[in-house]
């Protein structure tokens, strides 16, 4: 969680679930503040989960997912070969997501945004 992106009363317009793990699900949910989105990159099975909460607070629960890997093994041949142009890319470290944020909200991010983390 990035503290300075949190309103007076700790909680989040989003939150971006990369780690697939059914057991933090809840609570990520509970961070959100009313009309929040909660997208899920990681796969998870979360066998009981109280809807209640996101019907309250008006919440957008989203799953992301860009393609079969089918797809990503020709695009990736295909730009190996100079066949397709890829967009460029801006990389963050995780210590500058709201700077990488801030610009992409401000439209100064001409293709993709990577938040690179690092063990």
């Amino acid at each position: 969680m990035i503290p300075d992106a949190a309103d007076a009363d700790g909680l989040f317009a989003s939150v971006i679930d990369c780690a697939g793990v059914p057991a933090i699900v809840p609570g990520l949910l509970e961070l959100l503040l009313p009309h929040g989105a909660y997208l899920s990159v990681g796969y998870a099975t979360v066998p009981q989960l109280d809807l209640a909460l996101v019907s309250r607070r008006e919440l957008t629960v989203r799953g992301i997912r860009s393609g079969r890997r089918c797809d990503l093994e020709v695009i990736l041949r295909l730009a190996a070969e100079g066949r397709v142009q890829l967009p460029p890319v801006d990389c963050w470290g995780l210590d500058a997501v709201n700077d990488a944020l801030q610009s992409l909200r401000a439209g100064a991010v001409a293709g993709k945004a990577v938040v690179v983390i690092t063990p």
